[in-house]
């Protein structure tokens, strides 16, 4: 295996790894806004959205999603910060991209 060959291997490791985090601390933050206010919808449309259950199929119609207010294209520091975060549906969340769009519908 050549040296690029390596480099371009610990690179994709290193993508899967933060992409792997990223994944673990939106499903929690989704369920923990599920325990705090029991249903959850999207802050824009304000359809209802589920979270997913690991192994359990769901539509994507009703998916909750987790999407950052501030976008992480120009805010890469608070990818992390839960006040950042926002629940959406996928749908709301494909259509925003990087946008910043107003919350209709705010949790309290």
């Amino acid at each position: 295996m050549t040296a690029l060959n390596i480099h371009i291997l610990l690179k994709i490791k290193k993508y899967h790894a933060k992409r792997y985090k990223s994944i673990v601390f939106n499903m929690l933050f989704l369920r923990r806004m599920k325990k705090k206010y029991g249903t959850l919808h999207c802050v824009y449309c304000n359809c209802y959205v589920q979270v997913m259950k690991l192994g359990e199929p769901l539509k994507r119609s009703i998916m909750a999603t987790v999407d950052h207010y501030l976008p992480k294209a120009t805010h890469p520091e608070l990818e992390f910060d839960e006040s950042n975060l926002r629940v959406c549906c996928d749908k709301c969340n494909a259509k925003k991209g990087s946008k910043i769009w107003q919350e209709k519908y705010p949790y309290p």
